[in-house]
């Protein structure tokens, strides 16, 4: 099942607002080629290599 990746990282970005904690996230693979517009495909992840988990992330 694909996901829509710009809903994931809305929400991702929402639920980070409302703790009053902000991330820059490092996003590769076939979301990073789709959210650049580059290919279209559909993906069922998406791969993110920084930063690293913390007790914040770890509670989505």
């Amino acid at each position: 099942m694909a996901i829509i990746i710009k809903d994931v990282l809305n929400l991702l970005n929402h639920y980070l607002s409302q703790k009053g904690e902000r991330r820059r996230f490092v996003i590769c693979g076939g979301a990073s080629l789709v959210l650049q517009g580059v290919d279209g495909r559909e993906t069922a992840d998406i791969d993110i290599v920084g930063p690293a988990i913390d007790a914040t992330l770890n509670e989505v």
